[in-house]
């Protein structure tokens, strides 16, 4: 499994907790975002009124993260979600998982994903926050342990935290929940590439059997890499 289609896998699994929106199957639309039609009415199930991408980090600066389009997310579209690449790190030591005397590695990759989760409330905070934590729980109900077909060793999704990150009081809040995936790089063709041809670097003759033992053939025996 690539990043790409893991990313595939939880949009569309997000998606779901668009408030109307129903998963048939196919993936939604990967550039234009996922709405509720006719802005449906949000329920804990279905908590969201839009998803999106978002790329790179999220500044906790109020005024960037209004420049990048977070902080002023169409009123009409939140409760929204972003979901964000936070990055990607290799599992185990040295790059590797599994090392062996012969330099044989499985590489592994630790793929870290975040979901912005962004609300607004002009009552205040305690509205906002209560809109935030139903939010949350859906997304960490939603890929906590989700098995998706391709992830390393049959593993499932990996929840991480869940904390506030943006807030603007009586005008947008905004937590992220993190999360991660195992997925295993397939470097094949790296470590067969320059393999040289076994060739023999000994040879061994003796007899076969006992000591004294007669009518046995001798034997040479070739030691290869």
């Amino acid at each position: 499994m690539t990043p790409n289609a893991l990313k595939r896998a939880i949009w569309t699994r997000l998606a779901g907790l668009v408030a109307g929106y129903t998963v048939t199957g196919a993936t939604p639309d990967e550039v234009g975002g996922v709405y509720s039609p006719a802005m449906q009415t949000t329920s804990e199930l279905q908590p969201f009124r839009s998803l999106h991408h978002f790329a790179g980090e999220v500044s906790r600066s109020l005024s960037d993260a209004r420049e990048n389009g977070l902080a002023l997310t169409h009123l009409k579209q939140v409760p929204a979600m972003l979901l964000a690449w936070e990055g990607t790190r290799p599992v185990g030591a040295n790059g590797s998982r599994i090392r062996t005397i012969l330099q044989e590695g499985e590489v592994i990759r630790q793929v870290q994903w975040r979901v912005y989760v962004a609300v607004t409330d002009p009552r205040g905070d305690a509205w906002a926050m209560d809109t935030a934590l139903v939010g949350i729980d859906a997304v960490e109900g939603a890929l906590a342990e989700l098995r998706i077909a391709g992830l390393y060793d049959g593993g499932g999704i990996t929840w991480e935290e869940s904390a506030p990150w943006i807030t603007a009081r009586r005008a947008s809040y905004v937590s992220v929940v993190r999360f991660s995936a195992q997925l295993a790089l397939d470097t094949t063709a790296n470590e067969t590439a320059l393999e040289p041809d076994a060739e023999p670097f000994e040879t061994m003759t003796g007899e076969n059997g006992p000591e004294g033992a007669t009518d046995l053939d001798p034997s040479t025996i070739d030691l290869t890499d």
